[in-house]
């Protein structure tokens, strides 16, 4: 099992066209989940957004994850016409941020700024584009991965929802956190995880 208090995040940003994503993910995103079992890292996602697999694990499992997805992103590129290619250059460098929750929010109502399925984390990160949103438990801290400016943006809602957790009165915010409003699913937030395929298409072989 993961120890989710080492765990970190990462991404590999892809030049590989949209027609061709799908043999990278897989169908019903069978190539990512080989990929998180062979790795073991804990979650492996692709972000459409930001066109680029994301991923959650331990630093080791993370290189890992990365040299198995590299080998398969470069079979694909040797398939696809150089002038489609996609030029990532100019793509902004994502970063992390942790600030602290010691001053900010007691312990025990953490959960009432994560959310039900971490419904809130998640919003905000769909809102402000950031990458993850996690909240370490032995730190007591939130980290935040993106580019600063979605950073900044990211850090200022999760200050709003504090705000709002302090102004409200505790039954309010249990009906908020258990409402059917604060059930996500696992594509809510623009994100096509391990189990989830945005199409059932025949697989280019590459392995």
């Amino acid at each position: 099992m993961t120890n989710l208090t080492n765990s970190f995040y990462s991404h590999i940003v892809t030049d590989i066209p949209n027609p061709y994503i799908k043999y990278l993910i897989g169908k019903k995103g069978c190539h990512l989940k080989k990929c998180c079992t062979k790795s073991g890292v804990s979650q492996i996602w692709f972000n459409p957004k930001k066109h680029c697999i994301e991923m959650w694990g331990t630093r080791d499992k993370l290189y890992i994850a990365q040299q198995i997805l590299m080998t398969q992103i470069n079979k694909i590129r040797e398939r696809v016409p150089k002038e489609e290619i996609l030029d990532v250059s100019t793509r902004s460098v994502d970063i992390c941020v942790s600030g602290s929750l010691d001053n900010a929010l007691p312990r025990e109502k953490i959960n009432l700024l994560i959310g039900k399925n971490g419904y809130f984390f998640k919003r905000i990160t769909s809102e402000t584009n950031t990458s993850f949103i996690w909240y370490n438990q032995e730190t007591n801290n939130v980290d935040f991965y993106g580019t600063p400016e979605n950073i900044q943006l990211a850090i200022q809602k999760v200050f709003d929802r504090i705000h709002v957790i302090q102004e409200c009165k505790s039954d309010e915010i249990k009906n908020d956190v258990n409402s059917n409003n604060a059930i996500v699913t696992e594509d809510s937030n623009d994100k096509v995880v391990i189990d989830i395929h945005e199409e059932d298409s025949e697989d280019m072989k590459i392995d």
